[in-house]
């Protein structure tokens, strides 16, 4: 029974959650002893709502009130998870984005669509030295809800290189957006591996890097070089070079910051020279290990023999020929 004559401004409210306090205000004065008070809530959950005239509580104040979450803001949700920043190339990867209010609130309820994709950024990020120079690649994320108002996230991207990753809810990037995961090259495929002689003429080959060569005085002073052990063959005594390049399933080549693969290159004797020779038998093989070359994938096939003859080629991954293997 608060006096008629009672001025607005002498009622006062605040609703308070842990160490937030939200004041509220006092709409109309009926003057009959009644008030319409107004308050807006930050923090979702259970709040003390107090209620006092002339700094005393009123009765039962102070009261309980439970406040729920409002509406997921795209700025201010969130994501985490490695998905947002590293994937292989052919391998599902993941994410997880928590779904929060204008005041930061977590969404504690389902129904919020977040969209999600990722867009192939090669002239951009710190791998854009090993990034195709063309071509667009666009890859959709799956999201799907996991309670306490988050959502997993799943995308697979085939192409390696630098990405963006786009997350956003009504248009709106969450915090963060877009991310930059980068998407490495999967494991040396034998198949899609490609031997290709050095001097490589670039329009013989379509989207082919062109070869880095390793200059000829980095072999041995006394071995003159044919420069394409594929092609012409070799000659005894000399060196005949080729370049292995390292592809996974998907074509990406791979690159200098993974684990060296081991291609073996068997010079497999099979028949004497066909030439006036006094060598009458099969040449004896050789077997070595190509080195890498300290570029993106390549490795160093070079070959030598000193024994005339008739020669298969064989360069293996894993004990699987690569492409266009045996010469």
């Amino acid at each position: 029974n608060h006096p008629n004559e009672l001025s607005s401004h002498e009622t006062s409210m605040s609703c308070y959650h842990n160490e937030s306090i939200v004041d509220g205000r006092v709409v109309e004065d009926y003057h009959n002893g009644t008030y319409l008070l107004a308050y807006v809530p930050r923090y979702s959950g259970l709040n003390k709502l107090d209620i006092k005239l002339s700094g005393v509580h009123i009765f039962d104040s102070p009261f309980t009130v439970n406040v729920v979450d409002g509406a997921a803001k795209g700025n201010n949700s969130t994501a985490i998870g490695k998905g947002l920043y590293h994937a292989v190339a052919g391998i599902e990867e993941r994410f997880t984005i928590q779904a929060k209010d204008e005041y930061d609130n977590l969404k504690s309820v389902p129904g919020d669509e977040f969209e999600v994709f990722l867009v192939y950024n090669p002239n951009d990020g710190p791998h854009k030295a090993n990034n195709r120079p063309n071509g667009t690649y666009r890859y959709n994320g799956t999201t799907s809800y996991i309670g306490g108002g988050r959502h997993e996230v799943v995308y697979t991207a085939f192409v390696s290189g630098d990405y963006k990753l786009h997350v956003k809810l009504d248009n709106k990037h969450i915090h963060g957006s877009p991310f930059q995961p980068y998407v490495e090259p999967n494991a040396a495929n034998a198949s899609m591996s490609l031997l290709m002689p050095y001097l490589l003429n670039h329009s013989m080959y379509d989207d082919i890097i062109p070869i880095r060569h390793i200059d000829s005085n980095t072999w041995p002073s006394t071995y003159t070089s044919t420069w394409n052990g594929l092609v012409t063959g070799g000659t005894a005594g000399y060196l005949s070079p080729f370049t292995i390049q390292a592809k996974d399933h998907y074509g990406n080549n791979r690159t200098a910051d993974q684990q060296l693969d081991t291609f073996v290159v068997t010079l497999e004797g099979v028949a004497p020279n066909a030439g006036n020779s006094d060598i009458s038998e099969i040449p004896p093989n050789v077997t070595l290990d190509a080195a890498y070359m300290g570029y993106d994938g390549q490795y160093n096939g070079s070959y030598l023999t000193s024994v005339a003859g008739q020669y298969r080629l064989n360069v293996m991954l894993r004990g699987v020929h690569v492409a266009m293997s045996p010469y």
